[in-house]
């Protein structure tokens, strides 16, 4: 189950004050102090009332250290002033429980948030170098926060952003937020070229989504809950934190996402469009749903390293969905460990790449390669499979030979390890040679030959050396290739009770030389037949042979493979006497005879 929520929502117009027709308060600082409820502090005279407008301006400095009895509506801190609500301060726009009031922050307004509680009842809007910063107490809006080109500042207290309905967040343009404590509690997050960082402290939210340049680091004794997690576009998303706890986490459309550390637990998770997932601390699938998979589609990338120890998920799917969003993935693994309940989904998928160099890998089920072109390479590690089930040929025959470490396939370790396989062409001939590091219950080994890297037919049969753990050296030669622009050549091992294990074939390109090919007649002059003898030339090459008269009409006319040194004509009686020519052609040599036919 592959989510489709992808929500990009930017606000241009941030910077809204929205202007009411309730009484404005202009903070003037007449009383010569910063303390809010001073009425001589205020333009007109009097402390704000319910329902005020409140606008604290340049250089003003405002406290509040006492619980604030009348509800502001609007509040509005710009140019450079600001706000701070200290410990045993509350203040709320609440407006008597009717999400009214709201909060904006322009031209580097700063509010503080010390120990003391503001309620916003209902949006806020940071623009414009503005700064947020909480050391205890809370800040609570009650819908949605929005933050533009500015910054907010969590080292302890509460940050909470309409965590019910459709509220959100949106941090954007350059926007920073900081957290080295306390905790952020919200529905949604959105992220748009903006940084998050987090020392420590707790984030608690429903969906959080990163696109554009962000950068969100999660490090130290930091921990994160949400519904669902996307990192796009070209955003990166670390996280080296300490717990992590996400139903769907994906990255798409050429982003990136770390697991550096810590322990994360998702029921879901994906690499999609172009994007890279690294794996290298421990992560779990805690769901028994079918859908709860790792996935890796579309051009995505999932590097697992040491440090690594992924559990829990249904299986590895790489096959796609109905919209053809599989194929062209990479799965490199070199470290770490790497176990799924059942199997391993490759079908139908075309440019795979699964690079196995280290680690442990188990799947207890089917690895189904099916009929994917697909290239598997095992050079290290240890591989434990139920079965591997490939349309493409025999067993296995999409993996490359293991170099080190086990592979295991029911219970069983592949026979043989092929350290090479080479083939050169030499005089008109391939000669083949490969070595095996290692063979169990190695009865025989096919030579195979094709022409289109797709039919293979058998040329040789080379005995194996049962089982043992020295090196062994083997030879083939191919002395009757035919001219083609490449030759395959491929290895099929065979056990002593009929098991056998395709390997990789690998392309040898001919260089025929024809120098010195020549063409013989006899008998000349003949009554009923000829024959045409040919030397230095390719055996299994299509040959036209045409029986041109004087005139260059041609009278007879024949498409043969040479399947031998000789070829025949018979029952020439039909030709008048005279002289004729017998012209030979193929793709590589052409040649023309005399012919004399005397009665």
């Amino acid at each position: 189950m592959r989510s489709t929520r992808f929500k990009i929502l930017l606000f241009s117009a941030f910077s809204f004050i929205f202007i009411s027709s309730n009484a404005q308060k202009y903070w003037d600082g007449g009383a010569g102090t910063t303390n809010w409820t001073d009425g001589n502090n205020w333009s007109p005279n009097g402390v704000p009332g319910n329902g005020s407008d409140v606008i604290i301006g340049s250089g003003d400095v405002v406290v509040i250290s006492s619980t604030i009895t009348q509800v502001p509506d609007d509040i509005t801190i710009e140019d450079g002033g600001s706000l701070t609500i200290a410990s045993g301060g509350s203040l709320a726009t609440d407006n008597n429980g009717g999400n009214q009031g709201t909060l904006t922050m322009n031209d580097g307004g700063v509010l503080n948030i010390t120990g003391g509680t503001l309620d916003i009842g209902d949006r806020a809007y940071i623009n414009s170098g503005s700064v947020i910063n909480i050391t205890s107490g809370m800040l609570d809006i009650d819908n949605d926060m929005f933050v533009d080109n500015a910054t907010v500042n969590i080292s302890g207290g509460e940050l909470e952003v309409g965590t019910v309905g459709n509220d959100y967040s949106q941090f954007s343009n350059g926007s920073t937020l900081n957290m080295s404590g306390g905790t952020f509690d919200n529905q949604d997050m959105y992220f748009d070229d903006s940084d998050w960082n987090a020392s420590s402290g707790s984030y608690d939210g429903d969906w959080f989504q990163a696109t554009g340049t962000s950068t969100v680091d999660f490090v130290g004794d930091s921990d994160m809950t949400a519904n669902s997690l996307i990192v796009a576009e070209d955003a990166v998303w670390t996280f080296d934190g300490d717990t992590m706890d996400v139903n769907y986490l994906e990255a798409q459309d050429d982003s990136e996402m770390n697991l550096d550390g810590g322990t994360v637990t998702v029921d879901y998770l994906g690499a999609f469009d172009d994007s890279v997932l690294n794996i290298a601390t421990t992560v779990t699938s805690a769901s028994n749903a079918a859908w709860a998979d790792l996935y890796l589609w579309d051009s995505a990338t999932i590097n697992i390293t040491d440090g690594a120890d992924i559990s829990g998920f249904t299986d590895l799917n790489m096959n796609g969905d109905s919209g053809g969003d599989g194929g062209n993935a990479t799965l490199n693994m070199d470290g770490g460990s790497f176990a799924v309940d059942d199997g391993w989904d490759i079908d139908g998928t075309t440019g795979d790449s699964i690079n196995l160099s280290g680690g442990d890998i188990t799947v207890p089920g089917t690895i189904d390669i099916g009929d994917s072109d697909v290239v598997i390479t095992k050079t290290d590690g240890n591989l434990t499979a139920g079965d591997i089930s490939d349309t493409n040929g025999s067993q296995t025959s999409n993996f490359s030979p293991p170099i080190g470490g086990s592979m295991m396939v029911n219970g069983s370790e592949l026979p043989i390890e092929l350290l090479d396989f080479r083939g050169e062409f030499v005089n008109a001939s391939v000669e083949l040679s490969w070595e095996t590091g290692s063979e169990i219950d190695n009865d025989y080994m096919e030579v195979q030959r094709s022409y289109d890297g797709e039919e293979f037919i058998v040329v040789g049969v080379i005995e194996g050396n049962g089982t043992t753990s020295d090196v062994h050296y083997y030879s083939y030669t191919d002395r009757n290739p035919r001219s083609n622009d490449i030759i395959y050549y491929r290895l099929v091992q065979y056990d002593f009770d009929g098991q056998n294990e395709t390997f990789d074939m690998i392309a040898v390109k001919p260089v025929f030389d024809f120098t010195n090919a020549s063409v013989e007649i006899f008998p000349n002059p003949t009554s009923e037949r000829v024959n045409v003898s040919f030397a230095g030339m390719e055996i299994n090459e299509t040959v036209q042979v045409q029986i041109v008269d004087l005139n260059g009409r041609v009278v007879l006319e024949r498409y043969e493979e040479l399947n031998g040194a000789t070829l025949t004509f018979q029952n020439l009686s039909s030709l008048k006497e005279g002289v004729y020519l017998i012209n030979i052609s193929t793709g590589t040599y052409t040649s023309s005879n005399r012919l004399m036919i005397k009665r």
